[in-house]
């Protein structure tokens, strides 16, 4: 069975890797169906094998590529770095023991800084944040923004067209 007969299959029964050396297929409607499926298990085995290496290859040249923006490892770190630090000290002021945590090694006013040096990180870093948004139209908006970014797209042009996106956004849903 070539290759492209069994994406047509995985696709038409939905057929999922079990991870235990067994499928699962959805909408298996006949014994006709369920039989050809047995027959060709092997082979749809390793084309889901192939096709979840494909997935994760490609999640990591996204993600690759995406922490060798300039600027955002140094900036999200200083930001988990502050917040644990507000959180700890938050924490220590509602226990009352007096035992605060040590200034962490920047502050709010070195990651001011450190935002206005990387400006292309801190837009890289929110798409990353809002691309996981409750709202699915503007998190797939941020998720095509993040894309381009993982793509290698110029930020200025990608800023531009998230921009853009989000003003339609609006007037789309001005009077909700």
């Amino acid at each position: 069975m070539t290759e492209e007969n069994i994406r047509k299959m995985v696709e038409k029964y939905e057929i999922r890797d079990n991870r235990d050396g067994r499928i699962c297929a959805y909408h298996v409607k006949t014994d006709e169906e369920k039989k050809q499926i047995g027959e060709h298990k092997a082979e749809i085995l390793a084309y889901l094998k192939r096709e979840e290496e494909k997935k994760k290859e490609e999640y990591l040249r996204k993600t690759s590529f995406f922490e060798s923006i300039p600027g955002v490892k140094e900036i999200r770190k200083a930001r988990e770095e502050w917040g644990d630090y507000q959180f700890e000290f938050q924490r220590a002021f509602e226990r009352g023991t007096g035992r605060y945590p040590d200034s962490p090694s920047i502050d709010a006013a070195g990651i001011k800084k450190l935002e206005e040096q990387y400006p292309e990180a801190v837009f890289a870093l929110d798409m990353e944040y809002k691309k996981d948004s409750a709202n699915y139209e503007l998190a797939g908006i941020a998720e095509k923004a993040y894309n381009a970014l993982c793509n290698g797209e110029a930020w200025e042009a990608v800023k531009k067209q998230y921009d853009k996106d989000n003003d339609e956004f609006v007037l789309r849903h001005v009077w909700d």
